[in-house]
């Protein structure tokens, strides 16, 4: 094994280091010290990751960038790195600009704006052109804002479940996120740490073991020295170098084996997919009518012999509209000769009604949000939102302590026997049957646990 490493680790392949990931990874799989010899023991692999035994690694910018860019970062399937957001105003609306709604909308608005300067002079058409400019902005930065909100949010629950660890860098001992362990790191772990990355058992005390993860629960250390990503620190403690990160461990390939059933947190539900798809079409639709009307009403107002245009080319008020806002305009202006004023209002309110994307998706999530609310009175726990459409069709449910439903059984919990609901349970059942019911329940505890719905049942009503 150790000469098709050697053969296998080409340096031309990864300039930056001695070593590349996947000889690394075969060292981790080997578990055995012996497979060390072939670099010069735990001292050569540590000189070819550019690494001290009594000070670690030098830590700054330039010497993480290369251990990323080499092993890459501490990150899994279910813990993408978050893209930066404080990228400026001005780049922001660029961003949102080269959406084709958005352009289509700024066409419109820029054609309302010079056939209403033709028709009631520039000062009020530069006004109703500044307020349509100003709703569409406010569409744009609508939905920026509510995806950024919706990172935060993310990024708040990820940051709950935290998890530390102490390194040695450049001869001192820091605490850093387990995200941000590279390969190189010298990592010193306690009774009660999670071995964050997998590892190689450098030192420690004689007491030292492991519990879980994908540890091989060997109790020598110094001869299979592997310490694997999630197993925990039961007692002792040691110091482990870290040799594969991320996608590249234990766990991480587990987490790729897996990825097509597994479903997280970060995915899409179907009820989401539907609702975009859904969502796509409708704007598909919606642009091409209105691009065609657009078209059609350019033509007829600006061509000389247009029937639709009076001789100072002035579009003809029962002539086709080609957007909301014309209509909405054309309503105010009406309202405005019954003393009603607010056609800047009409218009910017007709575009945000039809033009944001992310009107449908919202009013869908304040839906759920309005339905979970109101099922915390009956005991139930809306853990996702999306699972309100998948039980909304359902009468019995049977869940489990990981799905994303849950019912308080000690508030919600009745004895029903036959189509008679027990009230009180001392006068109406017979002392053999509440004997059967509490010798099956002590039964079912003893081999499942306490922590049970029927316990929590029994407790409540036996």
């Amino acid at each position: 094994m150790a000469d098709s490493m050697l053969n296998y680790c080409n340096p031309a392949e990864v300039p930056m280091f001695r070593i590349n990931q996947e000889c690394l990874a075969i060292l981790v799989q080997a578990n055995d010290i012996d497979s060390l010899q072939p670099f010069g023991g735990m001292p050569g692999l540590m000189t070819a990751l550019e690494t001290n035994a009594e000070t670690g690694i030098r830590g700054d910018s330039g010497d993480l960038y290369r251990r990323h860019k080499a092993f890459g970062p501490n990150l899994y399937l279910e813990e993408q790195p978050f893209p930066t957001v404080v990228v400026g105003f001005f780049r922001l609306a660029l961003l949102g600009f080269k959406d084709t709604t958005i352009i289509l909308l700024l066409c419109c608005s820029v054609r309302s704006a010079l056939i209403e300067i033709k028709r009631n002079g520039p000062v009020e058409g530069l006004r109703d052109g500044v307020i349509i400019f100003s709703a569409i902005f406010l569409v744009v930065y609508f939905g920026l804002i509510s995806r950024y909100i919706k990172s935060l949010i993310r990024r708040r629950r990820l940051s709950k479940n935290k998890k530390l660890s102490w390194v040695v860098r450049h001869g001192k001992m820091q605490q850093i996120s387990d995200s941000e362990v590279v390969v190189g790191d010298k990592v010193c772990l306690q009774a009660g740490n999670l071995v964050p990355a997998d590892g190689l058992f450098i030192e420690g005390t004689s007491s030292f073991n492991v519990d879980g993860g994908f540890d091989w629960s060997h109790s020598n250390y110094y001869k299979n020295p592997s310490l694997f990503t999630g197993a925990k620190v039961k007692e002792g403690n040691c110091r482990m170098l870290v040799v594969s990160v991320g996608r590249s461990t234990e766990r991480g390939r587990l987490l790729r084996s897996v990825s097509c059933t597994q479903k997280n947190d970060n995915q899409e539900s179907g009820l989401q997919v539907s609702i975009e798809n859904t969502n796509s079409r409708l704007e598909k639709i919606w642009v091409s009518l209105s691009l065609l009307i657009l078209v059609v009403q350019l033509f007829e107002c600006f061509l000389p012999n247009s029937d639709k245009c009076d001789g100072s080319h002035n579009p003809d008020p029962k002539g086709v509209k080609n957007t909301v806002e014309d209509l909405m305009n054309e309503s105010a202006k009406l309202m405005k000769k019954q003393g009603i004023k607010g056609s800047g209002l009409v218009a910017v309110l007709s575009i945000l009604l039809f033009a944001l994307r992310d009107g449908l998706p919202l009013g869908i999530f304040i839906s759920f949000l309005y339905a979970s609310n109101k099922m915390k009175s009956h005991g139930a726990i809306v853990r996702r939102l999306p699972a309100c459409a998948t039980i909304s069709s359902i009468t019995t449910i049977c869940t489990g302590m990981t799905s994303d439903l849950i019912l308080q059984h000690s508030e919600m919990a009745d004895l029903w026997i036959g189509f008679d609901c027990i009230k009180d349970v001392s006068t109406e059942v017979s002392r053999e049957v509440l004997a059967i019911l509490q010798d099956v329940v002590c039964a079912y505890a003893s081999c499942c646990g306490e922590g049970n719905a029927l316990s929590y049942w029994a407790r409540h009503v036996l």
